[in-house]
């Protein structure tokens, strides 16, 4: 069974030329989205992840952070956009051999890292508040695991079907647990008061890439559907879609929430070792936090 959505990220089709669009350069032989804008952005949003996900390994060691989450969201989004790069390049027609796996993989990538998202959002937000142990802490953790396995189902829809309208659905809904946290925490945790921008920060990087993927979804009617098509892409704001379309504005929007979102979380990880309770089973005090960015602080 292949989803509608399979069609997702087609560009072009034969009706292009059936209609006689003679403005834009074509490849009668090529059906899917080949651009160099596609895949150069692709690949940066790759190379952006990987840089990211080693620089938060660093700090995990060097401010005693927790940032294995961010390490695996950052990590994992990365192999998802270099796979979806490489076959922007590799395939020319929607219907070769293993374009459907390369593209079911890439998205099973990216939900990948969307679960992530969600863990980390659900682990920000359980951090507020006093001490929890005993029946809370074995309720919120159970709440963690049951969310954690649900978020796991439009993953293996997304491989199945190769739709990546179910995991920017997912995505999205973790992206806003992620947001609240991220502003709520900045609002309500007293130790963090000189880092409160950076929160801010990484709330912008959050929006930032929800933003992407809604303009590619808005563009993708003007520049790479098949009413699109029909028109000869008259609506389509960019001179040329054949070299940079939706899918690259799209691409570099995103990048620009990547970075936003590592700067803040490189310079202010929002969690340090020993703080999470859905590890620990219990909590450390503000103080005990306060005391130890003191002590960062007196390090540099």
């Amino acid at each position: 069974f292949t989803s509608p959505m399979t069609r997702f990220r087609v560009l072009y089709d034969m009706e292009y030329l059936d209609m006689d669009c003679n403005g834009l350069p074509f490849d009668p032989l090529t059906w899917v989205d080949d651009s160099v804008g596609t895949y150069a952005t692709n690949f940066a949003i790759a190379l952006a992840g990987i840089l990211t996900a080693v620089l938060l390994a660093v700090v995990r060691k060097r401010k005693e952070a927790d940032t294995l989450l961010m390490v695996g969201i950052f990590a994992s989004a990365a192999v998802g956009f270099f796979v979806a790069g490489v076959g922007h390049i590799v395939f020319r027609t929607n219907d070769a051999p293993y374009f459907k796996a390369v593209y079911s993989l890439s998205y099973a990538f990216n939900g990948l890292s969307g679960l992530l998202v969600l863990q980390y959002g659900l682990k920000l937000i359980d951090c507020f508040g006093s001490t929890d142990e005993g029946a809370m802490y074995k309720y919120k953790r159970g709440v963690y695991i049951v969310l954690s396995l649900a978020a796991v189902v439009p993953i293996i829809l997304s491989v199945v079907w190769s739709s990546l309208l179910v995991v920017i659905a997912m995505n999205t809904i973790a992206a806003f647990l992620l947001i609240f946290a991220y502003l709520r925490r900045a609002t309500t945790k007293p130790n963090i008061k000189n880092n409160r921008w950076y929160y801010v920060l990484k709330a912008a990087g959050v929006v930032t890439t929800v933003t992407s993927g809604i303009v590619q979804l808005f563009l993708r009617s003007k520049c790479g559907s098949e009413a699109a098509y029909k028109d000869c892409f008259r609506e389509c704001p960019f001179k040329n879609p054949a070299v940079f379309n939706h899918n690259g504005l799209f691409h570099i929007i995103y990048l620009v929430g990547m970075i936003l979102l590592a700067w803040g979380e490189v310079q202010a990880p929002s969690l340090l070792l020993g703080e999470d309770i859905l590890t620990t089973g219990k909590r450390q005090t503000d103080d005990t936090f306060a005391n130890q960015g003191n002590i960062e602080e007196m390090k540099l």
